[in-house]
């Protein structure tokens, strides 16, 4: 049986296109916010965080793409006509390298968790957490192979991992419930955890 619960699944299920077709819709909105900028950096503190957040989601789509499909289209500039031509498939290391740029980027224009007040946003402290692990990716077979597991390229990458885990845990705006019951109680009551979760997506409803 056909079945992507089971991990049998081919192109032609639908749950597998879908999953392709939002990701590069959330890429295609991004850039168009970016593009919207002009490569500058707006003086509004607000505009700032909003232009960060766009920066670090079109690199998590990217991360999400890259790990379910590999090589895919990079595609940085907004689609104005539907009859622009296909791209080619990207290299994981130029994704890769556009990943980090992004999120690097993003850092240092997002708002504080503090300043959220919620974990529904993009914080200061949520992209050096997906930071890590992207570059744990990277030190996989994705991007490493066996045979240079432990060449100076891979040992950059757990170092990198390793300074941007530090970042959050330095940071003092997050830890882990003592009491792993009162997770799930919280999450009932729907009291927002800013301590305990980086990031998650909102949902409306039930």
């Amino acid at each position: 049986v056909n079945n992507i619960r089971h991990g049998y699944y081919d192109a032609a299920d639908l749950d597998i296109g879908r999953l392709w077709e939002i990701l590069y819709e959330g890429v295609s909105r991004a850039n168009f916010l970016i593009a919207s900028c002009d490569g500058e950096i707006p003086e509004s503190r607000t505009k700032q965080a909003i232009l960060g957040e766009a920066l670090f989601l079109r690199a998590y789509y990217y991360f999400l793409l890259t790990s379910c499909f590999g090589e895919v289209p990079l595609k940085l500039t907004p689609t104005v006509s539907p009859e622009e031509k296909y791209l080619a498939k990207s290299s994981l290391e130029e994704i890769y390298s556009r990943i980090v740029q992004d999120m690097t980027s993003a850092e240092s224009l997002v708002f504080d968790i503090d300043e959220l007040g919620c974990n529904e946003r993009v914080s200061k402290t949520a992209v050096p957490a997906m930071l890590a692990s992207v570059y744990l990716k990277m030190t996989g077979e994705t991007l490493t192979p066996k045979s240079e597991r432990y060449s100076e390229k891979a040992l950059g990458y757990y170092e990198q991992a390793l300074y941007y885990t530090s970042a959050v845990i330095s940071s003092g705006k997050h830890s882990l419930n003592p009491d792993y019951d009162q997770i799930f109680i919280n999450q009932i009551k729907n009291i927002n955890e800013s301590g305990e979760v980086l990031w998650e997506v909102g949902m409306y409803g039930n």
